[in-house]
């Protein structure tokens, strides 16, 4: 029985993760996917906020009334039943803490990954209570009445509402909306840009491409080996539009490369922080 439960819950998990596997060996991103996921993310929490910063966010997520509710549940079954299952649910709940908080961030929508985590915890206990009697039963039925509606769903709706509060005022700044514009003015849609620092929603609204893998140029600084690859895809793809710092405050790898290839201000910002650059026609 304990041998059919786990190849059961094997088969399960090669099911969903078998197809994603073989789709990114077909199109040559398994390596990124571990170099993106994994070791970046590594080198992301350590660079950030310390070495502990991963123990920050997964004390967050796992400090929630319900997530709480659904371990404790799971490790009281797999201590009173010593089944495969439950055992291997601990360890599935404890690499799905760990995956989420391996970036060292606490974004709310992260947190969405729990909410099937916790569904066989919650249906298993209201389950087990029905081989309890009547006003047992009751009583532990109101008891996750009251856990999910007075500590939890507050929670939850609050942080919900700030989500619903955000994308509502989630409106393009003029600013952004005139660099877009200066961007398709000034170059075709088959032309490749590229933004400095992390405003990639430039490229969206101008319907353009980057030159480089490295749209966002921020997480370049944590290893100076994606800096140097960052570079030498300008050297093989010149942009047609780079947007920046002002000419003083760039890098000066940057204003090297803005000279050697011949690139003009055609746009900047009313305090003069970025300027729009576009490489002169020869």
């Amino acid at each position: 029985m304990r041998r059919s439960i786990l190849l059961c819950l094997l088969t399960g998990c090669l099911i969903l993760t078998i197809p994603i596997i073989i789709w990114l060996m077909l199109n040559s991103a398994f390596d990124s996917f571990i170099d993106c996921y994994i070791k970046y993310n590594i080198l992301y929490s350590t660079h950030f906020g310390g070495e502990n910063r991963w123990q920050y966010s997964f004390i967050h997520f796992f400090n929630e009334a319900m997530v709480l509710l659904s371990s404790g549940i799971v490790i009281y079954l797999a201590v009173r039943r010593h089944l495969y299952f439950d055992i291997l649910y601990m360890i599935y709940m404890f690499i799905t803490f760990l995956s989420v908080s391996m970036s060292g961030n606490t974004y709310m929508h992260y947190g969405m990954i729990f909410i099937p985590m916790i569904t066989y915890p919650i249906a298993k206990f209201l389950g087990e209570s029905k081989s309890i009697q009547v006003s047992e039963s009751m009583n532990i039925r109101f008891g996750t009445l009251y856990l999910t509606c007075i500590v939890a769903a507050p929670v939850w709706l609050n942080g919900l509402n700030g989500i619903l509060a955000q994308s509502s005022e989630r409106d393009f700044s003029e600013e952004l909306l005139y660099i877009s514009e200066t961007v398709k003015a000034n170059s075709s849609q088959e032309d490749r840009i590229s933004v400095c620092g992390n405003w990639n929603a430039v490229y969206l609204l101008s319907d353009r491409l980057s030159s480089s893998y490295y749209s966002y140029q921020s997480a370049c600084y944590i290893e100076q080996s994606m800096m140097e690859e960052y570079y030498r895809e300008l050297e093989e793809r010149p942009p047609k539009v780079i947007v920046g710092d002002n000419y003083e405050r760039m890098p000066e790898q940057m204003k090297s490369y803005i000279s050697q290839y011949g690139y003009i201000v055609v746009g900047t910002n009313e305090n003069g922080t970025w300027n729009i650059y576009v490489q002169k026609d020869e």
